[in-house]
């Protein structure tokens, strides 16, 4: 035991906090969630408690195009197109 009162009270303090709290964590809790629980769950399934908006549509797979001499490695020629293009569009 320490000789320093401040640290003896708060020691007595922090286990007589831990004492309670594991006493409602393992008695307390339990038995107000039972008595609870016909009140609870009726709240919850009355109205939802947010409301998920799904404001993006769904793409299908198949729809999807696929653009041709977008990408540097396939259709090289028309990539060279699309870059003279692009220049000639930021020259201007």
């Amino acid at each position: 035991m320490s000789g320093f009162d401040g640290t003896r009270s708060l020691g007595l303090l922090v286990s007589i906090t831990l004492g309670v709290a594991m006493f409602t964590n393992l008695l307390l809790l339990p038995s107000l969630l039972l008595a609870f629980e016909k009140s609870l769950t009726t709240k919850s399934f009355s109205e939802p408690f947010f409301s998920i908006l799904d404001e993006e549509e769904d793409i299908e797979l198949e729809e999807l195009e696929i653009q041709l001499g977008m990408s540097p490695g396939k259709g090289e020629e028309l990539h060279e197109e699309l870059l003279k293009q692009r220049g000639q569009e930021s020259s201007s």
